[in-house]
């Protein structure tokens, strides 16, 4: 019973988007988080009310510095090597702490009532934080250091605060 239950409701809520009109990004508008030199998917899954075909950019923001990632039907030189589409969807592998930013989907539909959505999402790479011992750390004490998983901001605080 379960099943038919969510297919009714997907299908309302098909019927939903297509009685809005236009371009509409379907995607939750989650942020993202991965650990370093793992992969990060960035969804962007949409409908379009009539074209079959949209225009599909993305962009890496960065402070006031904006550029592309995907654009004209191709992944930008500067990620090639790393990234690849998934559909409307973008997968970053071997994301570093310098990839923490926010990346931007937009669509465009011209024969659309509504011919643009966008959807922006915040990638933080999460690091290892490595403890460097005092250079009067005592040898007997150097067995206990630990290294720590913790959160990465793209502008961190010039005085960190313990963990």
């Amino acid at each position: 019973m379960a099943p038919l239950v969510a297919f009714l409701l997907s299908l309302n809520l098909l019927e939903l988007i297509h009685r809005a009109g236009g371009v509409t990004i379907i995607s939750p508008d989650k942020d993202v988080e991965v650990k370093e030199f793992e992969t990060a998917t960035l969804p962007c899954d949409y409908v379009l009310e009539r074209e079959s075909h949209a225009r599909l950019e993305w962009k890496r923001i960065a402070g006031e510095h904006i550029s592309f990632v995907y654009f004209d039907g191709q992944i930008v030189e500067k990620y090639r090597e790393r990234a690849t589409m998934l559909g409307p969807s973008i997968v970053l592998e071997k994301v570093t702490r310098a990839d923490t930013a926010t990346y931007r989907c937009e669509v465009t539909a011209k024969q659309d009532n509504k011919i643009f959505a966008e959807i922006s999402f915040k990638l933080v790479v999460l690091g290892e934080e490595r403890h460097t011992p005092a250079p009067d750390t005592p040898a007997s004490h150097l067995h206990n250091s630990q290294s720590r998983t913790a959160r990465i901001h793209p502008h961190p605080s010039p005085h960190p605060s313990p963990l």
